[in-house]
C-alpha cells in the first residue's frame, strides 16, 4: 500500500488501487506461487514471486522494490534466491513481463543474461535458470516444507 502510483503501475502495468493491490495479495497465497521478501523494520520494502504456469516447468517472475530501496542490490539477491527457488523445483523456463518503461526490470533481467523481446510494448524476457549441481532430493524436500527459510535469506 506504501507503493507510489509509478512504482504500482510498473510492477502490476496498470493503474493498480488500494483494493486491487489487497485482492491481490490476499490471491496470492492461494495460487502456487513462491514469495521472497526484504524486510526491514518489520515492513517489507522489496519481493520478487515465482509463479508456476500450466506444467510446472514453466513459471512467471515478478519484482517489486519501494523507490527508497533501490539500487542496494535487494532485486539482485531476490532474483538470486528466486532462481535457485526454480531449479530446486526443476523450473526450465522463467518468464517476466514488464512494461518498456520499466528500465529497472529490464536492468535485472540483463544482469542475469535474459533473453529479451518487445512486443507490442511491453518487454518479456526469458530466463532458463542454470542446471548447476541439482539439489538432493533432501534439500528439495527440506525446501518445500520450510517456504519461509528462503523469504528470510534474502
Amino acid at each position: 500500500m506504501r507503493l507510489d502510483p509509478e512504482t504500482r503501475r510498473s510492477r502490476f502495468a496498470m493503474h493498480a488501487t488500494d483494493t486491487f493491490l489487497k485482492g491481490y495479495a490476499e490471491t496470492s497465497f492461494t495460487l502456487n506461487t513462491l514469495i521472497f521478501a526484504y524486510f526491514e523494520e518489520g515492513l517489507v520494502r522489496a519481493t520478487a514471486e515465482l509463479r508456476s504456469l500450466d506444467d510446472f516447468e514453466l513459471a512467471e517472475a515478478a519484482f517489486c522494490v519501494e523507490r527508497d530501496w533501490r539500487r542496494m542490490g535487494l532485486a539482485t539477491a531476490l532474483m538470486t534466491s528466486l532462481l535457485k527457488a526454480a531449479r530446486g523445483r526443476g523450473v526450465r523456463h522463467i518468464y517476466i513481463n514488464c512494461l518498456a518503461t520499466n528500465r529497472h526490470m529490464q536492468a535485472l533481467a540483463r544482469k542475469f543474461a535474459a533473453e529479451m523481446t518487445f512486443e507490442a510494448g511491453d518487454v518479456i524476457g526469458r530466463l532458463v535458470p542454470l542446471q548447476e549441481d541439482r539439489p538432493s532430493w533432501l534439500s528439495q524436500l527440506l525446501d518445500r516444507l520450510r517456504p519461509e527459510r528462503a523469504a528470510t535469506s534474502a
